[in-house]
């Protein structure tokens, strides 16, 4: 056996795609609790990151979310796996505000986990080209309250629990 056809045969029968940028927006819709603090409705949600290759790639994100009282803005960094020609999972970690834009409603802040599945809709030829494309998606954010607004309560704070958890479902377009 050849060097070459012994490569192949180790990185999968194909050749690996040069590392480039990653980009994507999409719909989503939302809901969660963080703290004492809920939070559900339309939102828009932001990708970007570098391929590193044919299966991983580093990706930023942000989202923001909510009908006017419920709110959640969130930003993080996240480490993305394709798994075949449809399919991806992520991971990584997000610092996430629940709060009100129309009053003085208790907000909270969170450190949350990402947790998304993607799934590509539509075909696609090359493995370089997996991750560009129309793709529907679940996320579900778990992780924990790390401070706690009363708003317009008089009187002592109640204590907030402690976990804070979301889960979001989108469409939306990447590019590579």
């Amino acid at each position: 056996m050849t060097r070459t056809a012994l490569l192949l045969l180790l990185l999968g029968g194909y050749a690996q795609a040069a590392p480039g940028v990653r980009a994507g927006v999409s719909l989503a819709g939302r809901v969660g609790l963080g703290g004492t603090t809920g939070t559900y409705g339309p939102g828009l949600v932001g990708d970007l990151g570098v391929v590193l290759d044919d299966a991983w790639s580093v990706v930023g994100g942000v989202g923001v979310s909510g009908v006017v009282i419920f709110n959640l803005s969130n930003a993080g960094l996240g480490l993305e796996r394709a798994i075949d020609e449809k399919w991806s999972v992520a991971g990584g970690v997000s610092f996430g505000l629940f709060a009100s834009l129309a009053s003085d409603l208790p907000a909270s802040t969170a450190l949350l986990v990402p947790l998304r599945l993607d799934y590509a809709l539509g075909q696609h030829g090359a493995l370089s080209e997996r991750r560009r494309g129309w793709l529907a998606w679940f996320e579900v954010m778990p992780g924990f309250t790390l401070a706690q607004s009363c708003g317009f309560t008089r009187g002592p704070c109640p204590p907030a629990p402690w976990f804070a958890i979301v889960g979001s479902v989108g469409i939306g377009y990447a590019w590579r």
